[in-house]
């Protein structure tokens, strides 16, 4: 009979390891199936003793051990595979186990190599020559894939496989067609999205493979069981994506650098642009440029900006129409110079819906939810409906929009923000037989959905693609005419990293662009917009990390956001108790939008030097706090 010392794969335990007791023959890093309260959940086996030299942990156990009585497998990661996920809990300030649920929710259900594949020759890793952990490829899209075309070609001459890591699915396509050229047998693609039967075929393939292979996948299947992963290439490095949104809030590039770093290969960040804090590890000696970092994106378009808040100059003078907001007497001419030449056009919109927010222009109220008090997004009527809805983007409520406000009785409600929907029924009116294309998260819910309406776009001639973020990164360049509806909704978000959002944004249109490139906005003095005209990164990125500096914001300190939701009461007093707790680290707390389940939302934010994290005694307070506090490390806002 033997003790098992085991990692729980699964969020919400608490504890890094649980003991169990088993008479089954297993060994460290074996995979086993443990009773949890009312489950039963896959366990990482770290240690096994021998059940009669341990009778006085028994003993003073405190509680009855339980019986595990299946093997699921003998062998299942890599050592540098768990010992990345350790690194990765103790950045995130969660469990070993939480972090390894994150990459084995989908690979569970595969086969696994009870052989880890290593068919490695001993040469010297390819970043040998420097001391800086990370490579940086800040370049345009066309040469970044040549890029990554070479460095696969050395890696498979070097006996090793290279992980090119996406954010999201719809990156792959691209990706398989520019990089697989000539290489396609050695090609295995591996997401969530492939039906259960593919994504078993490609798994077995890629780790029964005995020679050097390319993956192309997301996060999860970071697992693959093989040892002789020379390169990592994180690509569109900049995508929010990589964060996840729920607990334990991991950074799936963060492990790709810990597991990068645990199995001797070298990491490369590939996109246009990169974060300010991957930039900056150029400075702090952390990170190398492979090739040149670009300062400057360049592009064929001619770029106008076009100030949104001052009036027309027309003569003679017009009564205003309904949709002089969204487009602009340039605009309206240039989409119709395209339609009517046969030429794409694409106009780029931050948010779904018809309008942002709905305001009161008598009591100064905004229109918010009933359920947990975050603005309401007004979207259009659709079918039998006669009315246009009012949903909650916070919690998901929807109403019926109201003719009058809810707490001054008055007729004079005001919409703010452009929605998709609004630029679509305004570009219907200007160019009622025009090819519209709408492409947002409430027309296409998934990738095959975005891939068959790009699709759709690029092979109609005049078509006119309104998109929302979800379309950008599947568009083939080039596009001779993009318009930006509004910069308004990203410059005017109130975060730090509002303005590195703008930028990528319009450095993807910049480089989308072929023949003109039109943004509208009401404040055309933003530095962010000196972008758009100049494409200079440098001067930003000085500007940005000049800023973050001053306000101490990452890189040069680590961000965590503590997160508490209930009554008013449960919260005040949650956060209370982690205020006094944390007393030596500054606390700032502040409220928070509500959401769906509770009525109240509390945070607070603390701000920890970049060196000192992860600290051990810091990391064993957070540890302390109760369950209900939601924990954040470097979030993606801070809101």
């Amino acid at each position: 009979m033997n003790l098992l010392h085991v990692i729980p794969i699964a969020r919400g335990i608490g504890k890094e390891t649980l003991t169990y007791f088993t008479s089954l023959p297993v060994f460290p890093g074996a995979l086993v199936s443990v009773p949890l309260r009312k489950h039963t959940v896959p366990a990482l086996v770290v240690e096994v003793e021998d059940a009669l030299e341990a009778k006085t942990k028994i003993r003073s156990a405190g509680h009855t051990m339980r019986k595990v009585e299946e093997l699921l497998t003998p062998a299942v990661f890599t050592p540098a595979f768990i010992a990345a996920a350790r690194n990765t809990a103790d950045f995130h300030a969660t469990t070993t186990g939480a972090i390894l649920a994150r990459f084995t929710i989908q690979s569970f259900t595969e086969p696994f190599a009870r052989d880890i594949i290593d068919t490695r020759s001993k040469k010297s890793p390819a970043h040998s020559g420097t001391t800086a952990d990370t490579g940086l490829l800040q370049t345009e899209r066309d040469e970044r894939f040549a890029a990554y075309r070479r460095m696969i070609r050395e890696s498979f001459a070097r006996n090793e496989s290279v992980f090119l890591l996406v954010p999201e699915t719809g990156f792959v396509a691209q990706l398989e067609e520019s990089i697989g050229k000539g290489i396609s047998d050695r090609v295995i693609i591996l997401h969530g999205g492939l039906s259960p039967t593919a994504r078993a075929a490609a798994w077995a393939k890629a780790i029964t493979a005995s020679h050097p292979i390319l993956v192309i996948g997301t996060g999860a299947f970071l697992s693959l069981p093989r040892s002789d992963i020379g390169t990592v290439i994180i690509e569109g490095e900049r995508s929010h994506a990589y964060k996840e949104v729920a607990r334990p809030h991991m950074d799936t590039r963060v492990f790709a650098r810990l597991y990068a770093k645990h199995l001797d290969a070298r990491v490369v960040s590939g996109g246009l642009p990169l974060r300010v804090e991957t930039l900056a590890g150029k400075e702090s000696g952390t990170a190398y440029a492979i090739g040149t970092v670009r300062t400057r994106v360049g592009t064929t378009a001619r770029v106008s900006i076009v100030p949104m808040g001052k009036k027309h100059t027309d003569t003679p003078p017009r009564k205003k129409g309904p949709y002089d907001a969204v487009l602009s007497p340039e605009v309206a001419a240039r989409l119709s110079t395209a339609h009517t030449a046969g030429k794409h056009s694409l106009v780029f919109v931050a948010r779904k819906g018809l309008h942002g927010i709905t305001v009161c222009n008598d009591c100064g109220r905004i229109v918010s939810c009933a359920r947990c008090g975050a603005p309401l997004v007004l979207y259009k009527a659709t079918g039998d409906d006669a009315r246009n809805t009012h949903i909650c983007r916070t919690c998901g409520a929807r109403t019926p929009a109201k003719d009058r406000c809810a707490h001054c009785n008055s007729w004079k409600l005001a919409t703010i923000g452009i929605g998709s929907q609004y630029v679509e029924e305004a570009i219907t009116r200007l160019l009622p037989n025009a090819p519209i294309i709408r492409l947002d998260g409430d027309t296409a819910t998934t990738p095959a959905r975005v891939a068959k309406k790009i699709s759709l776009f690029e092979r109609t001639p005049g078509a006119i693609l309104i998109t929302t973020g979800i379309g950008l990164p599947t568009i083939h360049p080039p596009v001779p005419l993009v318009v930006v509806a509004s910069m308004d909704t990203i410059l005017s978000f109130p975060d730090f990293r509002a303005g590195e959002r703008a930028i990528g944004t319009l450095a993807t249109l910049r480089a989308l662009a072929s023949e003109h490139l039109v943004i509208q906005t009401r404040n055309p003095e933003h530095t962010a917009l000196a972008f758009a005209e100049d494409g200079n990164l440098a001067d930003r990125y000085r500007e940005d990390l000049s800023d973050r500096k001053d306000l101490g914001y990452p890189p040069f300190t680590v961000l965590i956001k503590l997160t508490v939701e209930g009554s008013k009461s449960s919260v005040d007093t949650v956060i209370t108790h982690a205020e006094t707790l944390l007393s030596a680290y500054k606390p700032h707390r502040y409220a928070g939008a509500a959401t769906k389940r509770n009525a109240y939302r509390a945070h607070i934010l603390l701000k920890i030097p970049a060196l000192s994290w992860p600290d051990a005694e810091f990391l064993a307070k957070l540890h302390s706090l109760p369950p209900s506090v939601d924990i954040d490390v470097n979030p993606e806002s801070v809101l």
